[in-house]
Formats: C-alpha cells, structure tokens, sequence
C-alpha cells in the first residue's frame, strides 16, 4: 500500500472518529501562563503553570468554561 492511500486512510478513520488535534485545554488557551522556573537572587524559583484570568495554578491538561482560543473561539 502506498504512503498517500495510506494517508488517505487514516484521514478518514479521523473524520469518522471525530478525531480533534488540539482539544480544548489550559495549554492551548489564550490565558495560560507557562511555568516559571529559575533563580532569581540565587534562589531557587519555580512557578507553577497559572491561568493568567484567575490567577490560579493549572495543569496543561485541564479545563475551564472560561477557555478562549487563540483565534478568539469559545466554549459552549
């Protein structure tokens, strides 16, 4: 089998499945903020991931109804 039938093949096992590359999460939302780590003044330093609307620390792979995209999409 061919490399682009077999590509063909996967893409439509994706479309049927509702495949989604990039779901909705704290790690692609416009208000994510990464982790911080360093050392500033010669301490250690680590920040946690933070939601940079609440103010809260996130994990990556969470979610809020809050969520905004980065081109500008929303959660129902």
């Amino acid at each position: 089998m061919s490399t682009s039938a077999l590509r063909r093949i996967r893409a439509k096992a994706k479309a049927e499945q509702g495949y989604e590359d990039r779901p909705p999460r704290c790690l692609n939302c416009n208000h994510y903020s990464t982790p911080q780590h360093g050392t500033p003044d010669r301490k250690a330093f680590f920040q946690p991931a933070m939601c940079g609307l609440g103010g809260f620390p996130v994990r990556p792979f969470s979610i809020c109804d809050q969520w905004t995209g980065s081109d500008g999409s929303t959660i129902e």
